[in-house]
């Protein structure tokens, strides 16, 4: 049975819609401190992605790494356009399985213990990684970091679906657009730590310079574990498993008391919750993949699975092997990682920028504008490329900067607000999926376009990109409704309705869910 909980006065959904809207950010997070502190707390994970984003690109620009893993070509070393692919890829094999294995899991065991098993797993993988020089075969060597990277892109998966499950069943209305920036912000930051590392050791010839990039990983997967097991509890996965009592305490963790010392802050906030699991009917256990396809909530899977697919249109897989793209257009290796360093750094700071921004600018807003000054950058980068490739760098930074301040941190809060609360995990499950797939098709034709043993297209690459870009903006005008400011019930109410995805923004709502 139920537990009662405190009444709260309250006014339509309309007069709840409007008046959360006009809150400010920095009020907001004083008002929510101890969720903020706790989501920034989750960026290790988010750290870590971005460390293993970057690490086979720029590690294979090291001169140490190519002579045990690479193979001479004229006269230099290089990595060979095929392990190249394999090897990025790899990561993405993993995360494939992993995101939808712990989107299952989840249900199962909980947001905690997924994030700690998976956290466990992942420093395993970094020790793999860190030996795999040890066998005597070039080819064992080869296999041997493939495994390392599959295992850690598994565990990866399942640390980036557990994460966004968690913040978008936490996080309230009005922060969730500024804290889901924090994926960028801190993917980015993961990136930056790789590629100093990476520059810090390039002239090495010693097989440390490469295996400190490995080793330098641990600090972030290790303390996650740890994390994990201090982390509250999800109150909504609680209440699904009719632990009502556990999901009040799991709230006055994350919501506190009230000056007054009362708990009325979070039983209204669980209230809530239960009205809308409530309203959803199913038992969390009998929530299957299947469900994710079935009538509306087809519509809401495809939105998830899109969103967490838009990085990977305006060039995320390219711009993460930035310094080793670089270096096959003619700039040397040093020159080319520190140009990748410099566009993390202006990534960094652009998101850093939608912290506040997503807070004032709808999703398609900042998605449209991003999208459509991406596609125009990368095809200056490519007409430049047709007879010189001094814009080429340039104008990546540039599209890490447009990215960073609007469809980047926008896709994670289209992603988390889209999917129903009872299927959240197992969506965000297939959402990553969809993202880890995109990322291995990528990486698997990606290399044999610009690398100089293949199609050697160089900066003209650009031109795959800007009509990716394009077709972005087409089926984000189309595809995308406008979800900022509203509430889980009243997203499911509009979707319940079958709203057009133009006319989500200024669809109000009664008490009914009717116009």
């Amino acid at each position: 049975m139920h537990e009662e909980l405190p009444a709260e006065k309250e006014g339509s959904v309309q007069a709840v819609t409007h008046s959360h809207k006009a809150v400010s950010l920095w009020t907001s997070i004083r008002k929510y401190p101890r969720i903020t502190a706790w989501s920034f707390s989750l960026s290790l994970g988010i750290l870590l992605w971005g460390y293993d984003l970057v690490i086979v690109g720029t590690v294979a620009s090291i001169p140490a790494f190519q002579r045990v893993f690479g193979r001479p070509y004229e006269d230099r070393w290089i990595i060979s356009s095929s392990w190249l692919a394999v090897w990025a890829i790899s990561s993405n094999i993993g995360l494939m399985a992993g995101s939808v294995v712990f989107g299952w899991a989840q249900d199962r065991i909980g947001r905690r213990w997924s994030l700690a098993v998976t956290s466990l797993i992942c420093s395993v993988s970094v020790a793999i990684c860190y030996v795999a020089d040890l066998p005597v075969s070039i080819e064992a060597r080869r296999g041997v970091f493939f495994l390392a990277k599959t295992i850690q892109g598994f565990a990866i998966g399942g640390i980036m679906c557990t994460t966004q499950t968690w913040l978008s069943e936490v996080v309230p209305t009005e922060l969730r657009g500024s804290l889901m920036s924090i994926f960028p912000i801190f993917k980015l930051l993961g990136q930056l730590v790789g590629a100093l590392v990476c520059f810090s050791v390039i002239e090495s010839d010693s097989k440390s310079s490469y295996r400190l990039c490995f080793a330098t990983q641990w600090p972030f997967s290790a303390p996650l574990t740890i994390l994990a097991l201090l982390l509250p509890e999800s109150p909504a996965w609680l209440l699904r498993k009719g632990r009502e009592a556990a999901a009040i305490k799991a709230m006055l963790r994350l919501r506190g008391r009230g000056k007054d010392g009362s708990t009325l802050h979070a039983d209204t906030a669980v209230r809530h919750l239960r009205e809308t699991i409530d309203g959803e009917g199913t038992q969390i256990e009998k929530a299957t993949y299947v469900d994710c396809f079935k009538t509306i909530q087809r519509r809401r899977t495809a939105i998830v699975c899109f969103a967490e697919f838009i990085p990977l249109l305006f060039g995320l897989q390219l711009l993460g092997s930035a310094s080793y793209f670089l270096q096959q257009i003619g700039l040397d290796a040093e020159t080319g990682v520190l140009l990748q360093v410099i566009g993390i750094a202006i990534g960094i700071l652009a998101s850093c920028v939608t912290f506040y921004t997503s807070s004032k600018f709808g999703r398609r807003t900042l998605v449209l504008g991003s999208l459509g000054a991406i596609s125009i950058l990368w095809l200056g980068v490519g007409v430049s490329g047709s007879w010189q490739n001094t814009f080429t760098a340039v104008g990546m930074m540039l599209v890490i900067f447009f990215a960073g301040i609007g469809a980047w941190p926008a896709t994670y809060a289209i992603a988390s607000e889209a999917s129903a609360l009872r299927l959240r995990a197992k969506t965000q499950g297939l959402g990553w999926f969809a993202y880890g797939l995109g990322t291995m098709i990528f990486g698997l034709i990606m290399p044999y376009l610009y690398n100089p043993d293949a199609a050697n297209l160089g900066s003209k690459t650009a031109y795959v990109y800007f009509a990716l870009a394009g077709l972005g903006v087409v089926a984000t005008f189309f595809f995308i409704p406008e979800m900022k400011g509203r509430k889980n019930h009243e997203i499911d109410k509009l979707f319940d309705l079958r709203v057009s995805a133009r006319k989500f923004k200024r669809w109000e709502l009664d008490d009914s869910g009717s116009v």
